[in-house]
């Protein structure tokens, strides 16, 4: 997605600063780096980061901030606010994810859902370091994160996972270290289907929303899988065919950078 001011913020939730999970994570953030997508790597090993109180003060003040001022919350959560993409990153501790991740997550969640949903249609992916077990369950941790924000989620060649103990370890799994290069990709095609659909005024939120189940379900799988939008996705839009779905239908599908000049002239009357 090369010219672009897209930006991904990855946070590493590992207590080792530099090791497994940075060197996951920056393989991905490399392979988006090369498509100009401007990446942050932020460690949170060592920051202060409080767990949820359960105050409410976000819903009352709806601020985009939470109550909590004296640790790097706010400082993170505007950062995942202003990025189009976010990745988070966990070692597997006790088959789970850090306590730092955890407590930024728990309070980003409440934080975006206060305002109307801060992070809805951004791009998110996890990212997991594991010596040998339990890796799914932080895999999954991370996930749920991503579908209760209303995120969109590429998929990759096989979990988001690298098998390692000792710094460095995982850059010798040769498939962990594939299945990050692979959703770096992925990521990159999510991202260029969300930009496409800011030059695709025609195609809302609202208009997807308001059809049925069922088509909107259609919508949101074209959007998702392909990166392409056209004039057929409306309320009365049909179920996409398997040709549309693969990117065959060139006068319905938009470039990364911007519409096609058939889908203006018929967007634009």
């Amino acid at each position: 997605m090369k010219g672009t001011q897209i930006k991904v913020v990855a946070l590493n939730g590992s207590a080792r600063k530099g090791g497994n999970t940075a060197i996951l994570l920056r393989t991905v953030l490399k392979e988006l780096e090369k498509e100009g997508i401007e990446t942050e790597l932020i460690e949170l090993s060592g920051a202060k980061i409080h767990g949820c109180l359960a105050c409410r003060e976000c819903s009352r003040k709806k601020d985009h901030r939470c109550a909590q001022k004296d640790d790097m919350g706010n400082a993170l959560i505007e950062k995942m606010e202003q990025a189009d993409g976010i990745l988070l990153g966990s070692p597997t501790y006790v088959a789970d994810i850090s306590p730092e991740i955890k407590a930024l997550m728990d309070r980003a969640c409440l934080v975006s859902r206060a305002n109307g949903g801060l992070f809805r249609r951004k791009v998110g992916a996890a990212v997991v370091a594991v010596r040998r077990a339990g890796a799914i369950h932080a895999f999954d941790a991370l996930n749920h994160f991503f579908l209760i924000s209303e995120m969109i989620i590429p998929g990759s060649s096989y979990w988001n996972i690298g098998i390692g103990l000792e710094k460095g370890d995982v850059e010798r799994d040769e498939e962990g270290i594939r299945t990050m290069t692979t959703v770096a990709a992925e990521e990159d095609q999510r991202l260029a289907g969300e930009q496409n659909k800011a030059y695709c005024p025609a195609v809302s939120n609202e208009t997807i929303l308001s059809s049925g189940s069922c088509r909107s379900m259609a919508v949101l799988a074209r959007v998702a899988a392909t990166g392409r939008i056209g004039p057929a996705l409306t309320a009365s839009s049909a179920r996409p065919s398997k040709g549309e779905l693969h990117g065959t239908n060139q006068n319905r599908s938009c470039s990364r950078k911007r519409c096609s000049a058939s889908w203006r002239q018929q967007a634009d009357p």
